[in-house]
């Protein structure tokens, strides 16, 4: 099903973005085909139970050890 795959799509997209913290929330739902900021929100809200700044703070990447 095209919207099944779209969604999974999305979802795997936005979590390596807020994982990574490559771009801001704002730009990564535009990119993502969200019109409204808020609609990305309440869709990635359903698919995880939480906000994507909730998950972001929840997954985020371990910072790069600095080699010396």
């Amino acid at each position: 099903n095209y919207a099944v795959l779209l969604r999974e799509t999305r979802l795997d997209i936005a979590k390596q973005h807020l994982r990574a913290r490559t771009m801001a929330i704002t730009d990564l739902a535009l990119n993502l085909g969200y019109a409204e900021v808020s609609v990305f929100s309440r869709n990635f809200k359903q698919w995880t139970g939480l906000s994507p700044r909730a998950w972001q703070k929840l997954h985020q990447a371990a910072p790069r050890e600095a080699v010396i």
